[in-house]
């Protein structure tokens, strides 16, 4: 799933997101783009429980990998944090350090943004 996009549906009301998805369906970037819209679905309800999406499988760039999470606000959905990086460059531990990290950073920018900790 593509990491930004993803976040930014995040903050949209699920009748909102469904408009839209079936409005202008899910493009085919890669082999491994998510096209089904019942798996996109399903996608982001997973992304929504963990609080931030993967794409290791390189669903929108071939060769790249990335990690997204939300940024929030006492108002909602501020922005989001993406890292990217080369898929062949990266073990798992640099994965697991690159989303210890980012959780990290976004909790640290959403608690100075007002959000409580």
């Amino acid at each position: 799933m593509f990491s930004i996009v993803i976040q930014v549906l995040w903050g949209l009301p699920t009748t909102k997101v469904d408009s839209l998805l079936e409005s202008s369906g899910l493009k085919q970037f890669t082999v491994n783009s998510i096209v089904d819209l019942d798996l996109y679905r399903e996608s982001l309800v997973q992304v929504r429980k963990e609080s931030y999406t993967l794409n290791f499988e390189e669903e929108f760039l071939e060769g790249v990998w990335a990690f997204s999470a939300p940024i929030f606000y006492p108002g909602g959905l501020r922005a989001a944090l993406t890292v990217v990086g080369f898929a062949s460059r990266l073990c798992e531990s640099d994965k697991d350090t690159a989303i210890r990290g980012g959780l990290s950073a976004v909790g640290e920018i959403s608690s100075r943004l007002g959000m409580p900790v």
